[in-house]
């Protein structure tokens, strides 16, 4: 008897079970067979959505790996949306392969940072530029440059941004390729490593809003800047950016406040010791907290200072 109910309540426990076992199956055939509900979106609304979530390249890497059908989507198109950061040779060779594989990749890349030591990664540098033709904004060296702007046709007409990073930029290598004042004419932001040379030739940079570069906050480095800069010489320009390593250097002494007062297209951006510059350019392509923005929050700060000094000197 205690045998009987024993298999009983043995296959009472089994059926119980085997409608949601059975279920989990089904599913799970479905899903393999149709793909996750996300997929089965139209292609336009699937790739409004990743835009929004493939903002980075480990992101961009998993999504890849979701299935076929999601990586027919995202490999080429997401790529727009993605900062690219090659640094090195094994980065180099590794995107170099991937535009072998998927040549249509190339001209998705909209934000190239690319940066290599040696002939083998100047040449993997060259080839690799030479595929990437929609870039909208560039992180690189002169010398990487000037290659970029010495081919028979220029096909970079969409680079408005760039980034040099280097201790010193070579304008002179840059400017007598065939194609260097064309790109100088076209860009709108630029950013400089390090700080502005005497060569720096800034009659050509005719569509230039926004400049940064590396300066200590010594208010007669700035004002010989303010005093070059002008909007005759360039008349484009808003935003005036002096990178300060405030670990290293200090705080803006008073001669600089003055300058700022008097120039409002200025700005100084205290960059703490953790700061590095493919974190900034990072950001400003995820639409996060850029160096420009930081530049806009710091002249703020500085009009809310200078008003409440004057309302209580008023006071006084």
């Amino acid at each position: 008897m205690m045998n009987f109910f024993s298999c009983h309540a043995w296959s009472l426990f089994h059926a119980s079970n085997f409608v949601p076992m059975a279920k989990a199956r089904k599913q799970k055939r479905d899903k393999a067979r149709h793909g996750s509900s996300l997929e089965q979106l139209p292609v336009e609304m699937l790739l409004e959505i990743l835009s929004f979530t493939a903002s980075s390249a480990g992101v961009y890497r998993s999504l890849l790996l979701v299935s076929k059908h999601m990586n027919a989507v995202v490999k080429a198109h997401c790529m727009q949306a993605v900062p690219v950061a090659l640094e090195g040779i094994d980065q180099l060779r590794s995107f170099d392969r991937l535009l072998t594989s998927s040549p249509k990749t190339g001209s998705f890349v909209r934000y190239l940072w690319i940066f290599g030591e040696g002939l083998v990664c100047w040449k993997l540098m060259q080839k690799i530029l030479e595929r990437c033709t929609g870039i909208l904004a560039l992180s690189c060296t002169s010398r990487t440059l000037a290659s970029l702007c010495s081919t028979s046709s220029f096909l970079h007409t969409n680079c408005t941004e760039l980034a040099l990073l280097e201790s010193r930029h070579d304008w002179k290598a840059i400017t007598e390729t065939p194609h260097g004042l064309q790109l100088c004419a076209q860009l709108t932001r630029l950013r400089l490593e390090q700080g502005l040379e005497p060569d720096f030739p800034k009659r050509q940079f005719k569509q230039l809003t926004h400049l940064a570069f590396a300066c200590r906050p010594i208010g007669d480095f700035l004002t010989r800047y303010s005093e070059s800069l002008t909007s005759s010489v360039v008349p484009s320009l808003q935003l005036i950016v002096a990178t300060n390593m405030e670990w290293r250097h200090g705080k803006a002494d008073a001669a600089a406040s003055e300058l700022l007062e008097r120039d409002k297209r200025f700005a100084i951006v205290q960059c703490r010791e953790t700061w590095t510059e493919l974190d900034a350019w990072k950001d400003r392509v995820r639409g996060g907290h850029s160096l420009w923005g930081q530049a806009k929050i710091s002249q703020k700060s500085m009009q809310v200072f200078r008003d409440a000094f004057r309302a209580l000197g008023a006071e006084l």
